[in-house]
C-alpha cells in the first residue's frame, strides 16, 4: 500500500518535470514514447540495470550467460542516460526503459520481454515487477547484492522483505541475515575491470599529447576536485606546468561553466592531434574514460566529497596510485586497494598538495609505484563464472 502511493506520487512528479522541462524527466517521457513496445516471440534473458555503470559490471555475466544458452538479451534501465549510453551496444539485442513500477505496467512489461529467466543487479526493488515474475514462475537472481546498510529501519525491512521474489541472490558483503537463497559472492565488477585490462583500446593522439610527461587524469570529478588543481596551480605553477592534467566531469554539460575550468582553461578531446601548447585536457565524450586511464601515473576520483566515490577500480586496472575523498565506506573494493597501497583517501586539499608533489617526485627519480592489477587482485576474479554456474544449474 504505501509502496504504490509512492509509484504513484512518483509517476505525478516526472509527469510535471517533464511538463517543466526538467531535462531527465523530459528525456525519459521521450524515450517512452517512442521506444520500441513490440513483444518478443522466443524467450529472453532480461537483465534489468539503474544505469550504465550497473550494466558494466555485469557484462562478463552476461556475455557468458548469452552465450551458453544461445537466448538474446534484453537490458533495460531506469535511467535515461543508462539507455541513451548502451543503445548501440553490440552485446544487447533490446533495450528498454522501464515505466514506472505499477502493477498494469508490470504485467504489459513481463508480457513484451517474455523472459526465460531475469537478472537484477544490486539494489533494484520494483516491487510491483519482481511480484509479477514470481507470479508467471519465472526465475530471478539479484546479482552484486550488498545488504545490511540501508539507513532507515522502513527501507531495511522493505529490502529484506523483497529478497523473497529471488530463486537466488549473491551478495558482496558479510552475510548477517542467512537465508538459503542468499550466496556469498565476489563483485562481477572485478571481472568487468579484468576484462578491461585485457581489452584496453590506444588513443595515439592522448599518448603523444601526454609525450611520457607525468600525468593525471580526475576522472568523474566534481567542483571539489577541479577546485583543488586550481588551488595547486596558484600556490605550485612550475610543478602544476610540468604536470599534463585529464579532465573526465561526472557531469560534462555543467562543468563547462564552472568558474575552475574557466582558470583552468582546458582543450577539449577530438580525434585528432592534441595541442602540446596546453597541459589540460578536457574529455566531453562518453564511454572512452576506462581506456584513458592507461595514460595516467595518478587517478583522483570524484565523488568522495559528494555522496560516495565513482568507480575506482578502472583507474586501478592500469596498477597506478588513486586518490579518493572520505565517503567510500560502502565500496568494499577502496578498502581493498588501500590495503594494497594503490588507494589513497584525502580529506582535503592540503592531502591532496602532499600526495600530488610526492608522486611527481617519485615520477622524476624512476621510483613511482605501480602494481600488476591481474597478479595482485587475482582471488577478486571469476565470481561472473561461479555465478554463471550457479545460475544455469538453477535454469536448467
Amino acid at each position: 500500500m504505501v509502496y504504490n502511493l509512492f509509484i504513484l506520487f512518483l509517476e505525478k512528479a516526472i509527469l510535471i518535470g517533464s511538463f517543466l522541462n526538467f531535462k531527465k524527466a523530459k528525456r525519459r517521457k521521450e524515450i517512452i514514447l517512442t521506444q520500441n513496445n513490440s513483444y518478443n516471440i522466443s524467450p529472453n534473458i532480461w537483465c534489468h540495470c539503474a544505469s550504465a555503470g550497473e550494466f558494466e559490471q555485469v557484462i562478463p555475466l552476461l556475455k557468458n550467460l548469452k552465450h551458453k544458452t544461445n537466448l538474446p538479451l534484453t537490458v533495460s534501465f531506469f535511467s535515461p542516460s543508462g539507455y541513451d549510453f548502451h543503445q548501440n551496444n553490440n552485446l544487447i539485442d533490446r533495450i528498454i526503459l522501464l515505466p514506472i513500477d505499477t502493477k498494469q505496467n508490470s504485467k504489459k512489461i513481463i508480457t513484451q520481454i517474455n523472459p526465460a529467466f531475469c537478472i537484477w543487479v544490486k539494489k533494484e526493488f520494483w516491487s510491483n515487477l519482481l511480484q509479477e515474475i514470481k507470479r508467471n514462475k519465472i526465475k530471478n537472481y539479484l546479482v552484486n547484492y550488498n545488504g545490511n546498510e540501508s539507513k532507515t529501519f522502513f527501507y531495511s525491512f522493505f529490502e529484506q522483505h523483497q529478497l523473497q521474489y529471488f530463486e537466488q541472490v549473491f551478495q558482496t558483503n558479510e552475510i548477517i541475515f542467512p537465508r538459503p537463497i542468499i550466496i556469498a559472492s565476489k563483485n562481477t565488477k572485478w571481472d568487468s575491470v579484468k576484462d578491461l585490462v585485457q581489452n584496453k583500446i590506444a588513443f595515439e593522439n592522448i599518448s603523444k599529447w601526454t609525450n611520457n610527461q607525468f600525468t593525471i587524469i580526475l576522472g568523474s570529478c566534481w567542483e571539489q576536485e577541479i577546485g583543488f588543481v586550481s588551488q595547486f596551480k596558484e600556490r605550485n605553477l612550475n610543478i602544476f606546468n610540468q604536470i599534463k592534467w585529464v579532465f573526465a566531469p561526472h557531469n560534462i554539460e555543467n562543468e563547462f561553466t564552472n568558474k575552475h575550468f574557466r582558470d583552468l582553461n582546458p582543450i577539449l578531446f577530438n580525434s585528432n592531434e592534441l595541442s602540446t601548447n596546453n597541459n589540460c585536457l578536457l574529455i566531453n565524450k562518453l564511454g572512452i574514460l576506462k581506456f584513458i586511464y592507461q595514460y595516467s601515473h595518478l587517478s583522483i576520483i570524484g565523488g568522495g566529497f559528494k555522496n560516495g566515490i565513482h568507480n575506482i577500480l578502472e583507474p586501478a586496472a592500469y596498477g597506478f596510485p588513486i586518490l579518493f575523498g572520505p565517503k567510500h565506506n560502502k565500496f568494499e573494493e577502496a578498502d581493498i586497494l588501500i590495503k594494497n597501497g594503490l588507494g589513497i583517501e584525502i580529506n582535503n586539499y592540503s592531502d591532496f598538495e602532499l600526495y600530488t608533489i610526492s608522486f611527481f617526485n617519485r615520477y622524476l627519480k624512476n621510483d613511482l609505484l605501480s602494481i600488476n592489477f591481474l597478479e595482485t587482485f587475482v582471488n577478486q576474479f571469476n565470481s561472473a563464472k561461479e555465478i554463471e554456474t550457479r545460475i544455469l544449474n538453477s535454469h536448467n
